[in-house]
């Protein structure tokens, strides 16, 4: 049986150099609170507009045809001055956004089997990949 003086400087130190260092806790950490998102930020906004109601007035066809969208850029040349007096930071003057806004309108209008190809680079890896039999056909 170990003398009770050890025992006291064992509790001791466990209180005075592990405790503060946080080695008194479990390593299980509880779960995280659920976190609920306010009603405006629970689903997607679809912005509705006379376009938008036409695409969704479409009939569905029997057979969707496969369309694959690539990269739409800028290619005018066009920049225009990001803020008012700042001509060091120059933006383009056509949207950038022009590839997923033809993705969605395409994916609304239910007429078309979506191949996602924005990046001719992600097609060409996709083969690639194919050819050395690393990817399922």
């Amino acid at each position: 049986m170990a003398a009770p003086y050890v025992l006291v400087l064992v509790m001791l130190a466990y209180s005075t150099i592990f405790r503060p260092m946080g080695l008194n806790k479990t390593a299980v950490k509880p779960p995280p609170q659920k976190v609920v998102a306010s009603p405006e930020f629970a689903s997607p906004v679809i912005n509705t507009t006379e376009v938008t109601e036409k695409l969704l007035s479409l009939p569905v066809p029997e057979k969707r045809i496969p369309v694959a969208v690539y990269g739409l850029w800028d290619k005018t040349g066009q920049l225009k001055d990001d803020q008012p007096g700042m001509a060091a930071r120059k933006s383009t003057v056509v949207s950038q956004g022009a590839s997923e806004m033809l993705i969605t309108a395409l994916d609304r209008s239910r007429q078309f089997k979506l191949l996602d190809r924005v990046t001719f680079k992600n097609l060409m890896t996709e083969q690639d990949l194919r050819g050395k039999k690393r990817l399922a056909a």
